[in-house]
């Protein structure tokens, strides 16, 4: 193989970064998929923005085990209907709680956050956040 002529989509100094980036960018299709089933079960049931933010972030640790990007969380609380100011609260919340970790980001040159929920589950107020569905599961689930 000629790796020379190969575009660079990224550097990590760990291969736990490498990781984290290529998930990444192979998981954009099963995260549309997860937020618009996430979706779609919210606007049947009229959920209320704690349990919104909770069942997204559940979701979207089954794409990310690992670290989640907060600018990935943001975007798809934005989809849902959910306030960045409510998200901002709710994180600084966890994080001051020590139910989140928040590290910037050395694979990007932007230093965006990547956070970390060291114990999964947990409950904290009204945000609860359960074991997501592993991903195998998740697709199994569609087909039958």
């Amino acid at each position: 193989m000629k790796v020379s002529n190969l575009k660079v989509f990224g550097k990590a100094l760990s291969i736990q970064e490498a990781s984290q980036f290529v998930r990444t960018l192979k998981t954009p299709s099963e995260m549309v998929q997860r937020v618009a089933k996430l979706k779609a079960n919210i606007n049947l049931t009229k959920e209320n923005k704690y349990n919104m933010l909770s069942k997204l972030i559940t979701e979207l640790l089954a794409i990310f085990p690992n670290a989640m990007p907060q600018k990935i969380l943001f975007s798809k609380a934005s989809e849902l209907g959910l306030e960045e100011e409510f998200v901002s609260k709710i994180l600084k919340l966890l994080h001051e709680k020590g139910l989140m970790i928040r590290n910037k980001d050395k694979t990007n040159f932007n230093s965006n956050f990547l956070l970390k929920f060291p114990s999964i589950p947990f409950k904290e107020g009204k945000i609860i956040v359960d074991k997501p569905i592993p991903n195998a599961h998740f697709r199994k689930k569609k087909w039958n």
